[in-house]
């Protein structure tokens, strides 16, 4: 009780040179903390973001940490 929960699902498309995030959350701000753009309807495109282990972890980890 009281602690957030998310669960985010990233689809990397390397033709377009982006991912797409699905988001289900209890506090959807996380990822436009971590990647400065917010989500719509549960879903946003992160346009560069091609590596997990690089480009997402380190910025959730920072914006969980705020």
């Amino acid at each position: 009780e009281g602690s957030r929960h998310s669960v985010f699902l990233l689809l990397t498309d390397i033709m377009k040179e982006g991912s797409e995030m699905l988001i289900a959350s209890d506090d959807e701000s996380v990822v436009k903390k971590a990647f400065g753009v917010a989500p719509e309807g549960g879903k946003v495109w992160l346009d560069g973001v091609m590596s997990r282990k690089k480009q997402v972890v380190p910025n959730f980890e920072k914006a969980f940490a705020k």
